[in-house]
């Protein structure tokens, strides 16, 4: 079986709204952009909707497509790690299943991540960023406020850690993965953490971007849990967890 380029990896969790259209625009992009041998990879965090069977109902249409599905729900960080480990493309994406970057924008990424860097992310934080529909106000607040502390907790660079596009060599993956211990949303943290520890190369690039009306973050009760997941995650780094 041939290696794949390109992996790009789903994380869902009752996203039967969302899933179809995202799969068939990749599609789309892939047939326009002559992507050789790729494949896309959804993990399923033991969604209760109809999800899984949308997917594997597209598999027949889409061969490249594969799914793992998790009898329970584990944590977005926990699937993330799980498709990123199962993939076996040269490089590796990791996108939301609700399009809200569409994986066109990785055109933007391949000049640098074929060049010097390790990893490429997607930043609604720059100049020349396209938000299409924009966060809430509190959530943009809960989101500088996030970078703020974790660059604060964690002394790492003030990345936008938390949008869900994000390219990898496999090497990079390889080493960093397999170091990766939380399973909610503050695994983004704890990449970036871990990839300053190894030295690798980070690119921060503006994508266009649109807010989700189904987001399930809740700014309150996940951004408490997340300062408290920093916390732990600086604890388990001065305990040399992560060498």
């Amino acid at each position: 079986m041939a290696v794949p380029i390109l992996s790009v990896i789903i994380p869902t969790y009752n996203e039967a709204k969302n899933i179809e259209n995202t799969l068939l625009d990749i599609n789309h992009f892939f047939s326009e952009n002559s992507v050789l041998n790729p494949e896309v990879i959804v993990v399923d965090d033991g969604s209760r909707d109809q999800t899984a069977a949308i997917v594997e109902g597209l598999k027949q249409r889409l061969p490249y497509l594969n799914l793992i599905k998790n009898p329970r729900n584990r944590g977005r960080g926990a699937v993330i790690k799980q498709g990123m480990l199962a993939g076996r493309g040269q490089y590796l994406l990791f996108m939301d299943a609700d399009n809200a970057t569409r994986i066109r924008e990785l055109i933007k990424f391949m000049p640098h991540i074929q060049d010097r860097y390790d990893i490429v992310l997607g930043s609604r934080r720059l100049k020349k960023t396209g938000i299409t529909i924009e966060q809430p106000l509190q959530r943009r607040l809960m989101g500088g406020i996030f970078i703020r502390l974790t660059h604060w907790i964690l002394n790492i660079p003030k990345f936008d850690y938390n949008c869900g596009f994000k390219l990898f060599k496999k090497e990079a993956v390889q080493k960093l993965f397999p170091k990766i211990k939380r399973e909610d949303w503050s695994y983004d943290a704890e990449i970036f953490l871990i990839a300053k520890k190894l030295e690798l190369k980070i690119k921060e690039v503006p994508v266009n971007w649109k807010h989700g009306a189904g987001s399930k973050i809740s700014p309150l009760r996940d951004g408490l849990k997340t300062l408290l997941a920093l916390f732990a995650i600086r604890r388990d780094d001065l305990r040399g967890k992560y060498a």
